[in-house]
């Protein structure tokens, strides 16, 4: 409780936005304030820490593309 401080505090919930067309693979991470755009794919099990521009991928990629 001592760390709660309002807007001082270092745990501050950020929005995550998600675009259309995503596929985010199951058991994902997803850091606060991040953003993935259209059309991004992320892997299954991934730890998603910066931006992911739009149709790029996080992790492998799929062979069928």
């Amino acid at each position: 409780m001592q760390e709660r401080k309002g807007s001082q505090s270092r745990y501050q919930g950020r929005p995550v936005t998600i675009e259309e067309d995503c596929y985010i693979g199951a058991n994902c991470t997803i850091y606060p304030g991040i953003r993935i755009r259209r059309g991004a794919y992320v892997a299954p099990g991934e730890v998603v820490r910066s931006d992911i521009v739009a149709y790029g991928f996080q992790g492998f990629k799929p062979n069928y593309m």
